[in-house]
């Protein structure tokens, strides 16, 4: 079988397209946005998708492997640091443990010709978001008909004081 060279052309154009890049993932900007959490096209059960991640080693962020349930061995030697007895190297071993970062598919209200993007947060969000649909008053508030959007307020860096927006 030839390799097809028009595919692999358009694939190589579409991936050199930074709008589109960025069109696919969304941050809240300081102030009120509302959103509709949709279903995952790939898993309609649960529209949340934890990942775990490795920030800051060699400068780059990485995919940890405890995502897909295999073995990590940075989070392995991780864990021998923190046994290792010092106070330093128990330092060293929680900045190499992964961090675990949600994603969930939104329509950003007022943006809806945009479709579907993906909205990236913490545990303490993804906390709450769990608490509302374990709600009985609220549900599945995931549903493109008869759900329910939810209002976001964001504080930005200099508010907040943290250098991230909150």
């Amino acid at each position: 079988m030839a390799l097809n060279l028009d595919a692999i052309k358009a694939k190589l154009n579409q991936l050199n397209k930074t709008d589109d890049k960025k069109n696919n993932v969304w941050k809240p900007e300081a102030g009120k946005t509302r959103v509709r959490i949709v279903p995952y096209v790939h898993r309609k059960e649960n529209p949340f998708l934890e990942l775990y991640f490795h920030y800051d080693i060699s400068k780059r962020s990485m995919l940890s492997p405890i995502t897909f349930g295999n073995a990590d061995p940075i989070v392995e030697f991780a864990k021998q640091l923190a046994t290792a007895g010092d106070k330093e190297n128990w330092v060293m071993s929680k900045k190499l443990e992964p961090k675990m970062r949600v994603f969930a598919p939104v329509i950003v209200r007022g943006e809806e010709e945009k479709g579907v993007r993906l909205w990236e947060f913490g545990k303490q969000i993804y906390a709450e978001l769990l608490s509302l649909a374990d709600d009985p008053d609220v549900g599945d508030y995931t549903d493109v008909i008869d759900g329910r959007d939810i209002t976001i307020e964001t504080t930005d860096a200099a508010t907040n004081g943290t250098g991230y927006n909150q």
